[in-house]
């Protein structure tokens, strides 16, 4: 249990590390809880899509086959309840003190020179751990 989540807390990491430049440089703006939010919202959404399409799946079977009209309102009700607690815990999530941050767009220097640093520090790791 504690792997997956670790595992999960370090994928988000990598990914808010590789788009801060971008959100910094389209909006102005960072996020600094967003890898702390994922760890609730990442398993949400994942069991939120594939609900969401057998929903879909089963509306439009249904079409021609009433009979899974019943089946597919209470997958819909499911769908329904894992998105508005998705949409709660995001809510929740931005109304932390701080939770959205306004910066000053330093110029696109500044993030090529992020960039190459990001791609040293992982050479740097990838190197370690293959012990050399």
């Amino acid at each position: 249990m504690w792997h997956t989540v670790v595992t999960g807390v370090r994928a988000s990491l990598y990914v808010e590390l590789a788009v801060w430049p971008l959100m910094v440089e389209t909006f102005g703006q960072i996020t600094p809880y967003a890898v702390v939010s994922n760890v609730v919202a990442e398993p949400l959404t994942a069991v939120l899509l594939p609900v969401a399409s057998l929903f879909l799946a089963l509306a439009s079977a249904a079409w021609p086959a009433p009979v899974l009209l019943p089946v597919a309102r209470a997958v819909g009700w499911l769908a329904l309840l894992l998105l508005s607690a998705l949409v709660h815990w995001v809510k929740l999530a931005a109304g932390w003190p701080g939770a959205l941050l306004s910066v000053r767009v330093p110029g696109t220097w500044w993030a090529v020179v992020y960039y190459a640093g990001l791609c040293l520090w992982r050479r740097a790791r990838f190197r370690a751990s293959r012990g050399r």
